[in-house]
C-alpha cells in the first residue's frame, strides 16, 4: 500500500469513527490538503540503520509532510477543524508532537484533542531529535547530532507549512464511508 493510499485510509478511519461518532451518513466540510518536501538538502543520519554510523550519502525518494484539515461549514467554528498530519519518518516524537499542538493551539486556536500527527514509518528516513534513543550502536558524532537538529527544524516548518496550505486551500467536500475487501496478499510472510 502506497504512503498515499495508506494516509488517507488512516484519515478516514480517524475522522468517520472518532469525529462522526460512528455515524455513517454523509457529511459536509470545508476539506484542504497540504503537502510539503522536506526531503533533506545535506547528509544526515537515517533512523532505522541500528547498526549504521555513517550519515547518508545521497535521497533515493524525496520525503514530505502532509496535512489535511476537515472544518465545520460555519466559518465561526474554524476552531472545531480536525486535522491529520503525516510525515515521511520512522515516528513522531512527543516534543514534535506537542509543539505542533501548541503552535496550531496559537495559530488557530485548535486543541490538542483534534489533531493527530503520524508518520509513515520509514525506516530510510532521516533520524528526528529526540526519537528513538536508544537505536543505534554507536553514538552520533557532534556533525551529526547537529544534522539531526538542522533537519528537525526542517520538519518542524515543514509541518507548520503543509497545515497553513491545507487551511488556505479548504473546499466543499463531503464524507462518507464505505466498506470492500482484498482477497490477495492476506499472509505476505
Amino acid at each position: 500500500m502506497n504512503c498515499s493510499l495508506l494516509f488517507r485510509s488512516v484519515l478516514v478511519g480517524f475522522l468517520l469513527f472518532g469525529i462522526l461518532g460512528g455515524n455513517s451518513s454523509a457529511a459536509v466540510w470545508r476539506i484542504g490538503f497540504g503537502k510539503v518536501d522536506i526531503t533533506p538538502t545535506e547528509s544526515v543520519r537515517l533512523s532505522g540503520y541500528a547498526s549504521r554510523s555513517e550519515s547518508s550519502v545521497g535521497v533515493a525518494d524525496p520525503l514530505f509532510a502532509r496535512a489535511m484539515i476537515l472544518s465545520p461549514m460555519d466559518e465561526s467554528k474554524d476552531h472545531e477543524s480536525v486535522i491529520l498530519v503525516s510525515i515521511d519518518s520512522i515516528g513522531t516524537t512527543s516534543s514534535l508532537t506537542a509543539e505542533i499542538a501548541t503552535w496550531l493551539e496559537i495559530e488557530y486556536r485548535i486543541p490538542r484533542k483534534q489533531m493527530v500527527l503520524s508518520s509513515t514509518h520509514s525506516h530510510a528516513a532521516p533520524h528526528l531529535e529526540g526519537g528513538l534513543q536508544n537505536l543505534f550502536t554507536q553514538p552520533s558524532s557532534d556533525e551529526q547530532l547537529k544534522q539531526t537538529h538542522s533537519y528537525t527544524q526542517v520538519v518542524h516548518d515543514g509541518i507548520r507549512a503543509a497545515v497553513r496550505a491545507a487551511m488556505t486551500k479548504r473546499q466543499l467536500g463531503k464524507l462518507s464511508i464505505g466498506e470492500d475487501s482484498a482477497t490477495f496478499a492476506v499472509n505476505r510472510r
